[in-house]
């Protein structure tokens, strides 16, 4: 992104590892920034209405396969709810299709405009998807209302 012209990137991880790895990546670069948090769920280094756009690429999916995931998942939407301004919006990239992640994504407490598209998987020369594998990844636009 940095690279086609986005110049004010906050990255986030709760890995302290990646980010000490990726501040390296970004040293010198004016408007990279990296920020551990302890979890997704609450991020109180941020103030409310920090950010006009949010990207997940694969964040959901993964605390989808955790303990207590219901519970988490929403928690989690609902700080991505407080972080974005008003019309902000959230693009999530998931393996998961409507039928299981739009129970989650569609809350009518969480008030997002909810819109899905399908993504072709990028295959290998001669791959095909095994039998049962999705052909494409899903990509989901909230807009904060």
């Amino acid at each position: 992104m940095y690279a086609d012209g986005y110049k004010n990137i906050t990255n986030v991880d709760f890995s302290e590892k990646c980010v000490e790895g990726m501040q390296r990546y970004g040293d010198g670069k004016d408007g990279l920034e990296w920020k551990y948090v302890s979890s997704v769920c609450k991020m109180s280094e941020f103030p409310d209405n920090s950010f006009q756009y949010a990207i997940d690429k694969g964040t959901l999916d993964s605390i989808l396969c955790g303990a207590n995931s219901t519970t988490n998942v929403y928690q989690y939407l609902q700080e991505i709810k407080r972080l974005l301004k008003p019309g902000g919006t959230c693009l999530i990239l998931s393996y998961g299709g409507a039928a299981k992640r739009e129970t989650h994504l569609k809350r009518s407490s969480l008030g997002f405009t909810v819109s899905q598209q399908n993504i072709d998987k990028p295959t290998a020369a001669g791959v095909s998807p095994s039998a049962g594998m999705e052909v494409v990844h899903y990509l989901y636009t909230l807009v904060n209302n």
